[in-house]
């Protein structure tokens, strides 16, 4: 929990992890409407996300790119 210590610190620290929080929330409600709408199991990218941030819907994105590409 030390990532979150500095931000804890001062109102602007919350006003940063209140709008990462609200950034990754509506990136997971898209992730979950796109990946349905595609085919595919949302629940990995998910907790990608959950546990890792932006990297869960940047590694969505980038996984989906390719598979397009393969044609699938």
């Amino acid at each position: 929990m030390g990532i979150f210590e500095h931000q804890l610190q001062s109102l602007a620290g919350l006003q940063v992890l209140a709008d990462l929080g609200i950034a990754l929330l509506l990136a997971l409600a898209w992730l979950w409407r796109d990946a349905r709408q595609a085919g595919r199991n949302p629940w990995p990218w998910l907790v990608l996300t959950l546990a890792a941030g932006s990297f869960g819907p940047l590694l969505y994105l980038l996984s989906a790119r390719r598979q397009a590409g393969r044609g699938g």
